[in-house]
């Protein structure tokens, strides 16, 4: 296995930088940390403008394998020296990751995902939930400014499974948990006065 080895003053103090990606605050990472399992066979990190993130999260963790996911090219071509060595760097998209179900122990996505449209966030939502497994664990940022459709939409489906079970209780189905955690980012209006939503790699494509 590998482990992060680094010096703990890397933590540095929330700052708002001009694209709206924040390195994230010694007191955040410390409570994000407590959703993850210090030991794991795959350590995905997504969408991180700044490798300092990923470090400070998988700091004191020990996993056979660390992947970075990114749906921006450029973000991830930046930012890949800088990583763990060994890091499996990933171009992909969060509506449609290239896992299999449920082969994701940890999974840390630093792309707020209130900041995509309803459609796109339930979307994500899903295939997070999928990748990981029902042992793992999950960390999703979200614009605490901006309503979050993903987590409602999980928790209807949560309510529709137990109802599920209540009716077949000998065909329970365990899944994993989605901690959803707010960041503080000032809503950047654009000059009409609307929210511009970010876009997807599929959508950059397509």
């Amino acid at each position: 296995k590998s482990q992060y080895k680094f010096d703990q003053d890397m933590i540095i103090d929330e700052e708002v930088l001009s694209n709206g990606v924040l390195p994230i605050s010694s007191d955040v990472i410390g409570t994000l940390r407590q959703y993850i399992t210090k030991s794991s066979d795959v350590f995905l990190s997504m969408a991180s403008e700044s490798a300092d993130n990923i470090h400070n999260v998988a700091f004191n963790t020990e996993s056979r394998s660390y992947v970075h996911a990114d749906f921006d090219l450029k973000r991830l071509q930046s930012i890949k020296g800088d990583l763990q060595k060994g890091t499996i760097c990933v171009l992909c998209d969060l509506t449609a990751l290239p896992f299999a179900e449920g082969s994701v122990d940890v999974m840390v996505s630093f792309d707020l995902i209130n900041e995509y449209d309803k459609a796109t966030q339930k979307l994500a939502a899903t295939e997070i939930k999928r990748v990981v497994n029902s042992k793992g664990s999950s960390v999703v940022l979200f614009n605490d400014s901006l309503p979050l459709f993903a987590e409602r939409q999980l928790k209807k489906d949560e309510m529709v499974k137990k109802a599920k079970v209540l009716m077949k209780p000998w065909k329970k189905v365990s899944s994993s948990t989605i901690h959803f955690h707010p960041i503080n980012i000032p809503q950047k209006p654009s000059k009409s006065g609307t929210f511009v939503g970010k876009t997807s790699l599929k959508r950059q494509l397509f």
